[in-house]
């Protein structure tokens, strides 16, 4: 199997049709019509075994609604400067060359190449991009990764901030409407959102209240309609007591705890124990919401099914994960799981 055959059902799952890519550097798209294809078509090209070895990519812009920005350099401290400028963003990735990109949510950037004189960087408002884990086979099969995020992060990513690019990224006719919209989150982008603004705000806080301040203001300036007073309280009190508990890890790698009594409950069973960090590293901040936990994720252990469904059989039924649908209706139907 492959990139392609074992990871194209995630972004499927999240509305994101992908197509196959190949070549001697991996970047080359395999089909035609790639631009207009959607989520039916690129289940097509799961069928059988044409694309088993390929990568994968996506088109960026208005259809997947994201943007992404490419830095053209593996220095990371210029990377983190660009990010600075243009607003924190859920999804960090580093390519198989080592350089960076940021995906924000799609506000009518255009595809626009160096727009900022002097900046190794490309706004990718349009054309393909290569998706993670695809692997450069000319650099020794070095793969594109998430540093931060997952595309489980993908339906809340916010816009790249106001003024941060040039007016020509916009055209003539999105300028306008981006200098009156800013970095303004509208209806259906929002939710745990804000809640992440919020953890990763407290950082900087010294109480609760000046916290409740910052985020009353954030909302008014940001959300279209703004939330409501009582949600606004609700987060805030939330990602404050996750500040009180020394837990808020926005911004910072992914970690995970695990108490004694859990790996008493465990006991030798080292495989459970891993997946179990793995999954509290990358899911467990999401109280609650489900993910996918199929094959692909085996795939990304480097794991035997046999030896995945075990560790995850016991988990189940040691009562740290639920599965909320058990999948297997097709290759696009992946099981989904939740943290108890």
């Amino acid at each position: 199997m492959g990139v392609f055959s074992d990871f194209a059902p995630d972004y499927l799952a999240h509305g994101i049709p992908v197509f196959p890519t190949g070549g001697d550097d991996g970047k080359k798209a395999l089909v035609r019509n790639y631009q207009k294809m959607g989520v039916p078509a690129s289940r097509k090209l799961l069928e059988g075994a044409r694309f088993d070895g390929a990568n994968l990519a996506f088109m960026c812009g208005r259809w997947n609604r994201v943007t992404v920005l490419d830095v053209d350099t593996p220095d990371r401290t210029a990377f983190d400067r660009v990010v600075s400028e243009c607003g924190d963003t859920a999804i960090k990735i580093q390519t198989g060359s080592g350089k960076f990109q940021a995906w924000y949510r799609h506000n009518g950037e255009h595809r626009k190449i160096r727009p900022i004189e002097g900046e190794a960087i490309d706004v990718l408002g349009g054309g393909m991009v290569i998706a993670p884990p695809s692997v450069r086979p000319d650099l020794d099969g070095k793969a594109y990764r998430f540093l931060e995020g997952s595309l489980d992060d993908v339906d809340w990513l916010l816009p790249i901030r106001r003024g941060a690019l040039p007016p020509e990224v916009y055209g003539k006719n999105e300028a306008g409407k981006q200098a009156a919209d800013g970095n303004r989150v509208f209806e259906g982008e929002r939710g745990e959102a804000f809640f992440r603004w919020a953890m990763k705000e407290s950082l900087s806080c010294e109480t609760e209240a000046e916290l409740l301040f910052r985020a009353s203001a954030w909302n008014e300036a940001n959300y279209e309609p703004p939330l409501p007073e009582s949600r606004v309280a609700d987060a805030v009190g939330s990602a404050w007591g996750y500040r009180e508990r020394n837990s808020v890890w926005i911004g910072k790698e992914a970690r995970a705890i695990i108490t004694i009594s859990e790996l008493d409950t465990l006991g030798g069973n080292a495989d459970s124990a891993f997946l179990l960090m793995k999954l509290r590293a990358t899911h467990g901040w999401r109280e609650g919401k489900g993910f996918a936990l199929s094959k692909a994720f085996a795939a990304s252990l480097g794991w035997t099914l046999r030896r995945f469904y075990a560790a995850r059989g016991f988990l189940g039924e040691s009562g740290f994960i639920e599965c909320l649908h058990p999948g297997g209706n097709g290759p696009n139907d992946p099981p989904i799981y939740r943290m108890e």
